[in-house]
């Protein structure tokens, strides 16, 4: 279970999308809002990175967050 670390020192963040979240998100890319939502809401919680192996469908949201694979973290 690779998440109990993060657990363990508090290092996971619950946040709960809203509807104005998800229409941001439509917004940034209306294809492939579902990813738009994940930057959406880690710009929401100031996440330093989001880590993908899908960079191309988070395309418009750099500005929100860094976008990244897990390697180059």
């Amino acid at each position: 279970d690779f998440m109990k670390p993060l657990f363990a020192v508090d290092g996971v963040i619950k946040v709960y999308k809203t509807r104005n979240d998800i229409e941001q998100a439509r917004l940034i890319s209306p294809t492939h809002y579902q990813d738009a939502l994940h930057a959406v809401l880690a710009h929401k919680t100031s996440a330093d990175f989001l880590l993908t192996r899908n960079i191309k469908d988070y395309v418009g949201c750099e500005h929100l967050v860094k976008i990244k694979f897990p390697e180059n973290i």
